[in-house]
């Protein structure tokens, strides 16, 4: 199973979606910079909601002290570290036995420039022993706000994806999950399936209209997801 982790969410958004079994995880903002950025204390109601499924909070730089007092006050599940964080934070955050996952931009060179790639390899592969999962998203637009590092809806290569993952696997004894984010919606997503199957998709801006979240747009998402799933079981 694909697993959709919706990510953006705000309160008075509508989380029937959350009740659905390939909806696994959603996310929170706490980048004051971002338009999607939720109040700590505000999160709590997003998170009593979300009965059935985690809830990770979004973090750019912040220190770590910081980081577990809004896991706390939020009373989420773990974090997504979206900036330049160490591998130390990612392993101390983890070893309070909260969810981590460590996304990396990813170049617009990383299709045209093997040392890109192998660049991108080599950070990965530094990660993936003390994280649950890696999100590859793509790097932020030009003039993108500081510390906004994500939700701009870009799309990237990913037919790198393959070599991506072969390259971090021969490097580390532990895989993590694969996450993959940046410009997916329900009519990119069917793209990205054919060239990669990664654990789960990671959507924000293509699950919204003006700006907040849309169920019509989920359930188009979840449609697609579990139709490509539905024919990989087909012997």
């Amino acid at each position: 199973m694909t697993q959709v982790k919706i990510c953006g969410l705000r309160p008075g958004d509508d989380l029937s979606f959350t009740r659905h079994p390939s909806v696994t995880h959603i996310g929170v903002v706490f980048v004051p910079a971002s338009r999607r950025y939720v109040a700590p204390a505000a999160a709590r109601a997003i998170t009593a909601a979300a009965r059935d499924c985690r809830v990770l909070g979004v973090f750019v730089d912040e220190p770590v002290h910081v980081v577990r007092e809004v896991i706390q006050t939020a009373g989420l599940h773990g974090c997504q570290l979206h900036g330049n964080e160490p591998p130390e934070v990612c392993a101390a955050l983890r070893a309070d036995g909260w969810t981590v996952w460590k996304a990396l931009s990813v170049p617009p060179a990383v299709a045209s420039q093997a040392s890109v790639l192998a660049d991108l390899v080599s950070k990965a592969a530094v990660y993936a022993p003390c994280v649950d999962a890696l999100l590859f998203d793509a790097a932020p637009p030009q003039g993108a706000a500081p510390g906004v590092t994500g939700g701009y809806g870009q799309p990237w290569a990913w037919d790198v994806l393959p070599a991506l993952v072969a390259g971090i696997a021969r490097r580390v004894a532990r895989l993590p999950a694969v996450w993959v984010a940046g410009g997916l919606n329900a009519k990119t997503i069917p793209n990205l399936l054919r060239v990669f199957r990664p654990d789960g998709i990671d959507v924000s801006s293509g699950a919204e209209v003006d700006g907040r979240k849309s169920l019509p747009k989920v359930n188009e998402i979840l449609e697609v997801v579990n139709r490509f799933d539905a024919a990989e079981r087909v012997p």
